[in-house]
């Protein structure tokens, strides 16, 4: 029993002063890599500080920083891991752990962790974003709403004015659930801040066309080419609002378009089959 404690107390000793300044000078030259974007010497310096302080928190966060900028998500998730082992309840960490997750296709896991960032940290916008976005892509629309109503709760309080970006994905959430007029209300105040921003003006478009407004859902569409020429789901929506409205030549030179930037969309090419079947024109 005695050897196994003189073991514990040699195993969780703090470092020497030799050893801290060796880590520190090896940090330092890690940061310098890092700025650089020299990813593979950057690891190398963090895991040879590491070698010296290895109960340093800072140092296994900053490793899974470099080792996801190099992709690496499923080593950064663990020195995500080692971080909060030595540091719990630090909430850039369980958002860094969350990000390696999602990049790895594990959305459950993701959206933990994500949680457990914004239940430490209710002010991290980017963390709830994320979260946001997360939920969003998981079909839970309404759970993205909520988070992002709490960003921009926050956001209003704290600066006597809405966040942008979360207004753009607050749209998309609304849009996604079916709430209509809440989603042109959160677009159009997106783009009163950024308005030649082509995505906003493609879900701009398609809550719009949704609600029966076609000529203003033409409108935005036509602009969200002109802003990104190369934007193909915005092609495909602006054939398929044309179609609606009876212009069967200008839908046909759309899909076209559409086809051509999204190959393998199998809409896509159906609305194109269909709009070439309908013209006569088949070669």
């Amino acid at each position: 029993m005695v050897h196994c404690v003189c073991a514990l107390a040699v195993l969780f000793a703090s470092p020497s002063p030799r050893a801290q300044n060796t880590a520190e000078a090896l940090r330092r030259q890690a940061i310098e890599f890092s700025k650089q974007k020299l990813w593979t010497k950057a690891i190398a310096a963090y895991r040879a500080a590491l070698a010296q302080e290895p109960l340093d928190a800072g140092t296994h966060y900053n490793l899974a920083l470099a080792l996801k900028y190099s992709g690496d998500s499923r080593h950064a998730a663990d020195e995500f891991s080692e971080a909060i082992r030595i540091r719990p309840g630090w909430a850039d960490a369980y958002f860094g752990l969350g990000a390696a997750y999602h990049e790895l296709g594990n959305d459950s896991l993701a959206a933990t962790n994500l949680r457990r960032a914004v239940e430490l940290d209710p002010g991290s916008a980017a963390a709830r974003r994320y979260l946001a976005t997360i939920l969003l892509e998981k079909g839970d629309a309404q759970g993205a709403i909520e988070q992002l109503n709490l960003e921009q709760n926050r956001a209003t309080t704290a600066a006597g004015r809405l966040d942008p970006d979360g207004k753009r994905l607050l749209g998309r959430a609304y849009l996604q659930s079916g709430q209509l007029f809440q989603a042109v209300e959160s677009l159009r105040a997106f783009l009163a801040v950024w308005p030649n921003d082509a995505q906003g003006r493609y879900y701009l478009g398609i809550a719009l066309g949704q609600n029966g407004d076609l000529e203003p859902a033409l409108a935005e569409f036509r602009r969200a080419v002109a802003l990104m020429p190369d934007f193909g789901p915005a092609h495909q929506s602006l054939g398929a609002a044309l179609r609606r409205k009876g212009d069967d030549a200008g839908a046909l030179a759309e899909f076209r378009i559409a086809a051509r930037l999204m190959p393998r969309n199998p809409l896509a090419l159906a609305d194109l089959g269909q709009a070439l079947k309908k013209s006569g024109d088949l070669d």
